[in-house]
């Protein structure tokens, strides 16, 4: 998933990249 945005990047970034 992309929640890299909202601040799902804590975990987003290890899926995506």
């Amino acid at each position: 998933f992309s929640d890299s945005e909202i601040g799902g990047i804590t975990i987003a970034w290890k899926f995506d990249s």
